[in-house]
């Protein structure tokens, strides 16, 4: 443990290099396995500036947010709304891996229906999956769109938003004033969606989720 900054210390295979990410609660490096511990604080540490800064941000976000178990909540947000989760998968013994797969099911039935809204508007995906990325809440290419399940629990018009913004990047491939046009186009005024994202987003991120009254 580093003496200077706290952190948690996540191995995937999947990164090439230390990666290091400032979330709302704390610090986490993901490295791949067989990095050395010390070089893994002697980043953190040439990095400590960084970090006290976007840590003292956090601290000035009001969070809408609060973390949230899998293993042993009742209920969720579901897309702005707060969902009981049915008995059967409350009593069953894979409950986290089984709520995944409940949650996927309402997020996909939501993306699907906006994508046929989208089409006869002349916006088509080829594919569309749903992925856990740790930075990114979409993304598209040739093959398709890709959207981050988390946002199962961001508001609905922000879910609809990152896929609106996905799609029109199948037009328009930069952030030019001609892919901001074509978006508001089709949604109005954004800056609240994209807001939300920017402030409430780092904890939806880090495995919190929306308080809903």
């Amino acid at each position: 443990m580093c003496t200077v900054v706290p952190y948690k210390l996540r191995y995937s295979m999947r990164v090439k290099r230390l990666r290091i990410q400032v979330v709302p609660r704390g610090v986490i490096a993901i490295a791949r396995h067989g990095t050395a511990v010390d070089d893994i604080e002697r980043a953190i540490l040439r990095h400590k500036d960084f970090i006290v800064e976007k840590q003292k941000y956090y601290q000035t976000v009001e969070s809408t947010m609060i973390p949230a178990s899998y293993k042993d909540c009742s209920q969720l947000p579901v897309l702005g709304k707060n969902v009981v989760l049915p008995q059967d998968l409350l009593d069953a013994e894979n409950r986290e891996r089984l709520v995944v797969k409940w949650l996927d099911t309402r997020l996909m039935e939501f993306l699907e229906e906006k994508l046929k809204k989208y089409a006869e508007k002349g916006l088509a995906a080829a594919k569309l999956r749903l992925r856990s990325p740790i930075t990114l809440w979409g993304s598209c290419g040739n093959s398709g769109i890709m959207i981050n399940r988390k946002l199962v629990h961001a508001p609905a018009e922000v879910t609809e938003y990152v896929l609106v913004h996905e799609l029109v990047h199948l037009v328009h491939r930069n952030h030019s004033s001609r892919f901001w046009g074509e978006v508001e186009h089709l949604l109005g005024d954004v800056r609240a969606h994209r807001k939300w994202l920017n402030l409430q987003g780092a904890f939806l991120m880090n495995g919190e989720v929306p308080i809903i009254h």
